[in-house]
């Protein structure tokens, strides 16, 4: 059985300050997500056009 939690969203931003820009895979390290950003804005993706390459997130987990 496989399952998923929504932690965070956000709508379309630029990816600055380490918020996320169209996620694409993640990686569990300690109590932190890590997260690279894929800036493609295609149908039926938030992102509306291509910004800075802001290209990695942090999430800090509880």
């Amino acid at each position: 059985m496989c399952s998923t939690l929504q932690v965070a969203r956000n709508g379309d931003t630029n990816g600055a300050g380490g918020k996320l820009d169209q996620p694409s895979e993640v990686l569990l390290k300690g109590k932190q997500l890590i997260v690279t950003d894929y800036d493609d804005p295609v149908k039926h993706f938030v992102n509306t056009k291509a910004d800075a390459p802001h290209t990695e997130s942090v999430l800090d987990l509880p």
